[in-house]
């Protein structure tokens, strides 16, 4: 066999491996789609995906990915992509004006009282909400383990005294 065709051959193979290996990696990959419907206000909602427990569900600064976006025809959705198979957990934040605390300030920090619960117009929402003040990390998660999972996620104002920020000694629940 002539030295160019056994060369092109191995190229082709080369090639071919490289493609499935890269084709593996996005079979091992899928989207979160999270959907919030029945918003009564114009504001901004952010959706904020957990991979782990640390952080969970308040410290933004340990998310995997925190994204703002206006709501419009009371609806948003945002689309959490190219995720490696794993469980998730999602926390949905709505904010009548879209002020939210920055990144790592925590309950009750610029912008008032942020996750599970709330005041001052902010809403929340999470996957596989179990109702528990505050929810844990497995409480909430979701398996992605296909190409694409789908969320439905209501907001809501718990009752007072569950779970906001602003009812607990010091503006903290405990465990938050």
């Amino acid at each position: 066999m002539p030295k160019a065709l056994l060369a092109a051959l191995a190229l082709s193979g080369a090639v071919a491996a490289a493609a499935v290996g890269g084709a593996q990696e996005a079979i091992d990959r899928g989207t979160i789609n999270v959907y919030v419907r029945d918003v009564e206000d114009d504001g901004v909602v952010r959706f904020v995906l957990f991979d782990s427990p640390d952080g969970f569900p308040t410290d933004m600064d340990l998310a995997r990915c925190v994204q703002d976006v206006v709501v419009s025809g009371g609806k948003a959705s945002f689309s959490f992509d190219a995720l490696p198979f794993g469980d998730y957990s999602v926390v949905v934040l709505y904010s009548e004006n879209g002020h939210f605390p920055r990144p790592g300030s925590g309950p009750g920090g610029p912008g008032g009282p942020v996750g599970p619960g709330g005041g001052g117009g902010i809403m929340t929402g999470m996957s596989g909400d179990s109702g528990s003040m505050p929810p844990t990390f497995d409480e909430c998660s979701v398996s992605l383990y296909v190409g694409s999972l789908a969320l439905q996620v209501e907001l809501r104002t718990p009752p007072e005294g569950v779970g906001r920020p602003h009812d607990a000694p010091g503006g903290v629940p405990p465990g938050m």
